[in-house]
């Protein structure tokens, strides 16, 4: 978790969460938090089963602000959606804004920033014809150059944000 500044910071090489959510630079940047400069040259990879938060560079971000931020790197997350139906946000540069009723300040901003990295998103279901079949699936599935899921009503800003990566849904 992130109050502060993360700065001028590139990453590179490869990263295999397994069987986790997350992304290469930070986990949850929290309110007030900034990250600036950073560029991701790494590659991200899971097989998961359960709720799956992915990204190139952040996996939750809440009133925070990412500028002058790049991805490079591909992120490819296969989810087994088979046992219940589970929340999937896969995102270049932040998987998911969680803006919390809480937040003092209530608006998430992300200026300047890039994603270049191709995105693919595979869940895996397989479809039963039995009485037990249970709703099975994705609750909610975002897939975004930049922005896998904003959730809760707040401000969010985007600006001069761009996606040249691919976005794939392979269902």
């Amino acid at each position: 978790k992130v109050s502060g500044e993360i700065k001028d910071l590139t990453l590179g090489g490869t990263l295999d969460l397994g069987a986790a959510s997350g992304a290469p630079l930070v986990d949850e940047l929290a309110e007030g938090g900034k990250v600036y400069g950073c560029t991701n040259n790494m590659s991200v990879t899971t097989y998961r089963t359960g709720h799956t938060y992915v990204s190139g560079l952040v996996t939750y971000m809440r009133s925070a602000t990412i500028e002058n931020c790049i991805n490079n790197g591909d992120v490819d997350v296969t989810v087994n959606v088979n046992a219940t139906a589970y929340n999937v946000a896969v995102g270049g540069i932040v998987s998911d804004i969680r803006i919390a009723d809480a937040d003092e300040v209530r608006n998430a901003a992300l200026v300047n920033c890039t994603n270049t990295g191709d995105l693919t998103l595979c869940p895996e279901l397989s479809f039963e014809s039995t009485s037990s079949t249970r709703n099975k699936g994705m609750i909610v599935g975002g897939l975004g150059g930049i922005v896998g899921w904003l959730r809760n009503s707040a401000t969010y800003t985007f600006t001069n944000c761009d996606n040249n990566g691919a976005i794939t849904l392979d269902a």
